[in-house]
């Protein structure tokens, strides 16, 4: 088989060329403020991004560098900083209807890697996101604290993939799984001792079916509580009404045992698990406990 070196050449000038003049537009491109336009309109006024350094990567995309990110959920102003998100465009789902992106987050420790779309038929009631979370420190991630509305502690290592309307958390599908290491969950209670549970690993895998999150093969292990959790979560519009409905059977461990509070009552109750039972809504829970 033969080439024809002069096609070649010229094939190869072709493609060089192409390549120069698309990395020269993104260099002159205001690229700030196309992508704070973009997630503004996407996300229907909920995301916004701003960066005070912006600079192309080959062979197509940005970098964006000192970032400042709010979110915007109900009547939770959410907001957040980041040493550097890179943007990607994706291909393969282009060509079946969608604006694809894929994007790699530095925090202040650990990073997060992802790839996010919306229909551009449809916008942002057809989107997908996929993240992949690596040695994630909660205490530096503000959006979610706020989010959640209460501290969050810990390293989090986890994998999701969640599809449907991006815009209503209730009609949203997909699965994950989380570990939480070396963390502690404000509980809110007006106990001494108790105002955060403290745990060595938090194990969660969850499926997500119409915005109906259920936990299996969750487990806790730490000083206050050892055992397993399972229950379901349903995901209301604005995520701070989201309505729990969770029960965990755990064991006591010696942090519990040497609360004073605590002790009494497990001293009065008779042998087996304690079931802590978790309902109301992600902002206002309502913890009730009891042994099994």
């Amino acid at each position: 088989m033969t080439f024809d070196r002069k096609k070649i050449l010229w094939a190869g000038l072709a493609v060089y060329a192409l390549i120069l003049f698309f990395f020269l537009t993104l260099y002159r491109l205001p690229a700030d403020q196309l992508i704070a336009m973009t997630t503004a309109h996407v996300s229907q006024g909920r995301l916004n991004i701003e960066a005070r350094r912006v600079s192309p990567i080959f062979p197509a995309g940005y970098r964006l560098e000192d970032v400042s990110c709010t979110v915007q959920s109900g009547e939770i102003l959410a907001r957040d900083h980041l040493k550097s998100l890179t943007l990607r465009p994706g291909l393969m789902r282009f060509l079946v209807g969608y604006l694809p992106v894929g994007f790699r987050c530095a925090l202040q420790r650990g990073q997060l890697d992802g790839k996010a779309g919306a229909s551009l038929f449809r916008g942002p009631r057809k989107g997908y996101l996929t993240i992949d979370a690596s040695e994630v420190y909660l205490e530096d991630f503000n959006i979610l604290q706020s989010l959640s509305r209460r501290a969050l502690q810990g390293r989090l290592k986890a994998g999701m993939t969640i599809e449907g309307n991006m815009t209503d958390p209730s009609q949203l599908t997909g699965e994950g799984r989380v570990l939480w290491e070396q963390g502690s969950i404000e509980t809110k209670l007006s106990i001494p001792g108790l105002e955060a549970v403290p745990f060595d690993a938090l194990t969660l895998a969850f499926t997500a079916v119409d915005g109906k999150v259920t936990l299996k093969e969750s487990a806790m292990k730490g000083p206050m509580f050892s055992g397993s959790l399972a229950g379901e979560i349903k995901l209301a519009k604005k995520i701070a009404r989201s309505q729990l409905m969770i029960e965990a059977r755990l064991t006591p461990g010696p942090l519990l045992r040497n609360n004073e509070m605590a002790s009494q009552f497990l001293a009065k109750s008779r042998k087996g698990p304690l079931i802590i039972t978790v309902k109301g809504t992600l902002e206002r829970p309502s913890i009730s406990w009891r042994k099994g």
